[in-house]
């Protein structure tokens, strides 16, 4: 009976440590996932930057294992020679069909020379 007694206090005391290492994990594998979407839509951004705005505005979307990239350009309101430059990278989420997104923007300047 101590026996019995001791093995349910037992598990009394480790189910909670257990799922708290289960939920650091799911949380390290968001984490992993978000910084990785970060390099990718850092990366494309960088490359879209070294292009006049309409080569970048024609920068295919991408598939890079689970993630979707895309790049738009758009002209900034107010300036002819100023785009707005957004990279979107998506990825499915852990649970449900919701998506998870990074958007990076910046300016994009058309020089004339």
């Amino acid at each position: 009976m101590e026996v019995l007694c001791a093995v349910a206090l037992l598990s009394f005391l480790l189910l909670p440590i257990v799922q708290l290492v289960l939920n650091a994990s799911a949380d390290t594998r968001r984490s992993e996932l978000h910084a990785r979407a970060l390099f990718l839509a850092q990366k494309r951004l960088e490359e879209a930057l070294l292009l006049p705005p309409a080569e970048a505005a024609a920068l295919p979307d991408d598939e890079v294992e689970r993630f979707s990239v895309k790049v738009d350009v758009q002209p900034y309101q107010g300036s002819a020679d100023l785009h707005d430059l957004a990279v979107t990278v998506s990825w499915p989420a852990d649970r449900g069909s919701s998506r998870r997104e990074v958007k990076l923007r910046t300016l994009l300047c058309e020089l004339t020379l």
